[in-house]
Formats: structure tokens, sequence, C-alpha cells
């Protein structure tokens, strides 16, 4: 029987956190933090700490040498050659500093700073390999992460790996011109090519309860809003950054506004109990 979707992204949290060092009693403990307090329905049920430890238990079966830390005077033991140096450097500096400021932003859940893995660092690479005229780093950083995410989720949940869609996004590239983007849904119209994958298939399906979902993963596994919309494939993966770093930017405005009132009546009650 396959394991219900509510955990799945639980599961992949633990894994990370595990990663980390992280024991089971925190991790259990952390989780609740990341469901919401009961925000999301079904989504907000947290697994038991029994359950916690039996995943730990199973992670220990797993080479999880692809999730460790990404360290550059590693390279040759990542398989990876040292003619990418420079390019994975320069993105991991980028990386490091877009999370900084998300992280002042508010965006990113949890206690401890998420950094770049091996794994990540790998299809860093692969991507830039596929789609070398691409001189946005951040842009090739959005797209690598669908194919960690998907190789994840097989890692973690023994879920097939399917990334005919993404390959195919890449193959066409869509983002490029109004031609390409032409040529490129023609194809997905025709069936040539296969679809990119449903960004809210683990959570349920598409809504906004998924989308809010997703936005909760992404925020607590260290990633970086924005990533290929599939409703509009000729917009780059930075175009969705923009827009999701205008509406955190607004809702961190609004929060600021909020503590400020809240500042201030807490300030009216005891000045208004001082005088009494």
């Amino acid at each position: 029987m396959s394991r219900p979707r509510a955990d799945q992204d639980q599961r992949v949290a633990a894994y990370r956190m595990w990663k980390l060092a992280v024991g089971p009693a925190k991790i259990h403990s952390e989780l609740k933090v990341y469901v919401g307090a009961g925000q999301y329905g079904d989504y907000a049920v947290v697994v038991s700490l029994r359950t916690v430890k039996n995943w730990l238990r199973d992670f220990r079966t797993l080479d999880a040498k692809l999730d460790d830390t990404f360290q550059w005077h590693r390279l040759e033991e990542y398989g990876l050659p040292w003619e990418a140096g420079s390019f994975l450097l320069g993105l991991w500096g980028e990386v490091r500093e877009i999370n900084q400021s998300l992280r002042l932003l508010g965006w990113f859940r949890g206690s401890d700073e998420r950094l770049p893995t091996v794994r990540q660092a790998r299809w860093w690479w692969r991507v830039h390999l596929a789609v070398p005229e691409m001189e946005t780093k951040i842009n090739v950083y959005l797209w690598a992460e669908e194919f960690c995410r998907l190789e994840l989720y097989q890692h973690v949940l023994g879920k097939p790996m399917d990334a005919a869609g993404l390959e195919a996004y890449l193959a066409y590239k869509p983002w490029t011109d109004e031609g390409s983007l032409a040529i490129y849904n023609e194809a997905l119209f025709s069936g040539r090519i296969p679809y990119l994958p449903d960004p809210f298939e683990e959570f349920g399906g598409d809504g906004e309860q998924a989308m809010i979902r997703s936005r909760q993963v992404s925020q607590y596994m260290g990633t970086m809003p924005g990533g290929i919309n599939p409703s509009n494939p000729g917009q780059l993966p930075t175009e969705n950054l923009k827009n999701s770093l205008k509406d955190i930017g607004e809702l961190a405005m609004k929060t600021r506004e909020l503590e400020a009132r809240l500042d201030q009546l807490e300030s009216e009650a005891t000045t208004k109990g001082q005088l009494e």
C-alpha cells in the first residue's frame, strides 16, 4: 500500500533534518512548527514520535551521501570535474545571499539553515551543461531544483522519477522566444512530448489548498519560491521568483505594520494602567 500523501513531505522534511544531525524528539517538535499548527486541514496532522523514530531507522539504510553539505574541495569525490568549480561556487554564493534575504523576510521556517547539498550541486552542473547559454545562474538553480525534488522523492519515498516532461522543456527551450514557445506548445498538444509535472501532485492535486501546502513545504525545506510555471512555460523561473518576492515583501510589510500596532496597543494599555 502506498504511503498517504499527507505525510510524504513530513517524511522528506524529517530526512533533511536527520541529515543535519537532529534527533527524533527535536524533529518531531520541528514538524509541529512545519505543519502550521492546524492551518491546513488534514495536512496539519503531525505524525507521531514513534513514526519519526521508525523513519530514522529507515533512513540509516539509505545511501545518504548525496545529501551531505556541498564542499568545493571534494569535487572529485562527488564525480564532478574541477572545471565545474567556478560555476558551482558562483551559484553557491548567489543562492546563499538570496536565501539570506528570504530569511530576513521571514520566508523560511525551521531553526536550521539548509545549506546546498551534493545532490543539488550535481544537478546544477548537469542543467548548466544542458543550457550553457543561460547566463542567469538562478534560472539554472531553479530548473535544477525541479530535478532534485523528483530525485529526492524517489530516494526517500521510493516514488518513480519521471523527468520526461522536464527534459522536454529543457530540449525545446520555450522561454527563448515566441517561435520556440509555439513549437513547444504544438508538440505538447499533439502528444509528441509529455507535459511538465504537476507541481501540486504530491499535495493532493491542484487548487488553493495544494498551492498553500506547496508554499509551506518550500518555506520549511529551504527552497526558494518561484520555479517553472507549467501554465506559462515561456516565462523564466526568475520571473516567478520576482513575483513571489513582491508578494513576500508586501506580506512582510503588513506583518511589521501589525506588530507596530500591537506594540502601540500594549504601550497604551500599560500607560492607562499606570494612570489608574
